[in-house]
């Protein structure tokens, strides 16, 4: 199992359901989310609420900048699939919802964890159809949803 961080740059969402960041497996890949700490960056105090979906991909539909994952180990692996951060062109289309929050775009944070074992952790099985998780704003006002953070996820 390799252990990436993956950064999210400050972001803001251009609509409702619009991808803000992307984690797709190699096609051989499985992966668990083991940590969520996003903070809200925004100027005013505006309720949002954003989540995790299981999506499928394009290898154009995300910009992939920012969004390279660091491996935490001690010998680096190199990431199989891709990552990335907003939309470019056609956003994946948003499934099934696997994990949501809110938090006021104000400066809160929100972070969760995966219990040690593992037992709640979120996981996608091996793809098929590039099948990956974005995070996309469910509700609030996307000019006042900015956020930043981090997310670290486990290869297998």
């Amino acid at each position: 199992m390799v252990i990436y961080n993956v950064r999210i740059a400050p972001y803001t969402p251009t609509s409702l359901n619009s991808v803000l960041f992307g984690i797709f497996p190699g096609s051989t890949r499985s992966f668990l989310l083991l940590e969520i700490d996003i903070e809200g960056l925004g100027s005013s105090s505006s309720q949002c609420e954003f989540g995790f979906y299981r999506t499928n991909n394009t290898s154009t539909s995300l910009v992939l900048v920012n969004g390279n994952p660091t491996d935490v180990n001690s010998s680096p692996q190199t990431f199989t699939g891709l990552s990335g951060q907003g939309p470019s062109g056609t956003p994946p289309t948003a499934g099934t919802l696997v994990h949501e929050f809110g938090l006021n775009a104000f400066g809160q944070r929100y972070f969760w964890r995966a219990n040690p074992n593992l037992n709640n952790a979120i996981c996608l099985d091996p793809p098929t159809g590039n099948l990956g998780i974005s995070l996309a704003l469910a509700t609030g006002t996307p000019a006042n949803c900015l956020i930043a953070g981090r997310v670290q996820f486990a290869e297998i």
